[in-house]
């Protein structure tokens, strides 16, 4: 059977509010989160936020209905993706949802990598490039779109980690933690950087702090963390480093209980 999205026609809202003909903002006492409607962060890109909607409005359309909540939880997607799939609404909106998320302080951990290195021939690199691939990476994981992250990984990786055990190892992550924001504050290339196989690659050492809700306590928590991206077929890619990612799955559940 094929399914349309049902639109309910109706005025831009943000936050609870409505925007009106100048584009100024009626605010409600009532503070919605759009984003957390949408199952997406607030960094996430727009085809990110368009894949969502129309993901959760076939599973609530109305030929799919299990729950008489179905309705409601339409008319919620619609008011949604009117504030965050136009960049103007979603502006304005955006500049309320950081006063209703201010971070909060916490312990800075790294977490690296295992990594190999040696010295390889200097190729040049664009730093920018790599940056973008980890924000994109992040991005992809954040809409729970794990095949388009997986596929940003190197073929190192991908030997290592099939993208069925990728897969769990990120469904892990997401029953248990929010990613509610990211930053990277750093990147340096790697001039000395080996894969498996003494293999040289030219390499950019990212850092980056993240932002994460802990979704059995509420608490939110920031740390650091380095990911390095590798050159690849004149391409960028992450290289996570990891072997096996079924005992990090175990490490996180047993956390998490």
């Amino acid at each position: 059977m094929k399914l349309s999205v049902v639109i309910v026609p109706q005025q831009a809202f943000t936050g609870g509010g409505k925007t009106n003909a100048t584009g100024g903002v009626f605010t409600m006492a009532k503070w919605t989160d759009w984003y957390k409607v949408l199952h997406v962060q607030h960094f996430a890109d727009k085809d990110v936020i368009q894949a969502a909607y129309k993901k959760l409005c076939l599973k609530h359309h109305p030929d799919c209905a299990t729950s008489d909540d179905d309705g409601e939880m339409i008319r919620k997607l619609n008011r949604a993706y009117e504030v965050l799939g136009n960049d103007d609404h979603r502006r304005k909106y955006d500049k309320q949802w950081h006063k209703h998320n201010k971070p909060a302080v916490s312990p800075v951990s790294p977490i690296k990598p295992v990594s190999h290195w040696r010295k390889a021939e200097h190729i040049p690199h664009d730093a920018e490039g790599a940056k973008k691939v980890i924000s994109h990476y992040f991005t992809c994981l954040s809409g729970m779109l794990y095949e388009d992250a997986y596929a940003l990984l190197c073929d190192s990786d991908k030997k290592n980690v099939p993208f069925e055990h990728f897969l769990v190892w990120q469904q892990s992550v997401a029953k248990h933690y929010q990613l509610l924001d990211f930053k990277i504050t750093e990147s340096k290339h790697a001039e000395d950087f080996l894969l498996e196989g003494n293999v040289p690659r030219t390499a950019e050492r990212v850092k980056l702090v993240l932002h994460e809700e802990n979704l059995s306590t509420s608490e939110d928590a920031h740390f650091s963390m380095y990911k390095f991206v590798v050159q690849e077929n004149q391409q960028w890619r992450i290289y996570l480093g990891y072997r096996d990612v079924l005992s990090l799955s175990k490490e996180i559940l047993q956390k998490a209980s």
